[in-house]
């Protein structure tokens, strides 16, 4: 059975700047791949609304600065606690069928979900260092 671009990816460990010997994984897609996840995207957003306004990720602009200067507004000098969340993984690691669900309950149909749906599964992953390739692997999730 032969791939469709958005099943294959390659992952290049690229050194961490202050720990020389530790490596982050950067994942290496092509500019079509990376065009139609943002064609998708947008036709996602547009179908299904903004993100939930107190999300502080996935938007361009919108990170730790705009969470914290939220969070005085909204306490205003008063005692609080605060809890913040960090998921690692946590896309990794999402049900697709959930992910799917969600989808649905928010009216995506049609070539939209089943894109969603072809986009999550039967995904492959090589790694590439120090000159060396693996082979593709199948993931997970």
């Amino acid at each position: 059975m032969g791939q469709t671009p958005h099943q294959v990816q390659s992952t290049q460990p690229i050194p961490k700047p202050k720990e020389p010997n530790s490596y982050r994984p950067i994942s290496l897609i092509s500019c079509t791949e990376k065009t139609a996840e943002r064609m998708v995207l947008n036709r996602l957003l547009w179908k299904t609304g903004p993100l939930h306004h107190r999300l502080y990720a996935y938007e361009e602009g919108i990170g730790t600065q705009e969470c914290l200067a939220d969070v005085m507004a909204t306490i205003n000098n008063k005692k609080a606690i605060v809890v913040f969340l960090d998921l690692e993984k946590g896309y990794e690691l999402a049900s697709a069928a959930a992910i799917l669900a969600a989808l649905a309950d928010k009216a995506v149909k049609g070539n939209l979900l089943a894109w969603a749906k072809g986009y999550m599964q039967d995904r492959q992953a090589r790694v590439t260092f120090q000159g060396a390739t693996s082979e593709f692997l199948n993931l997970e999730n």
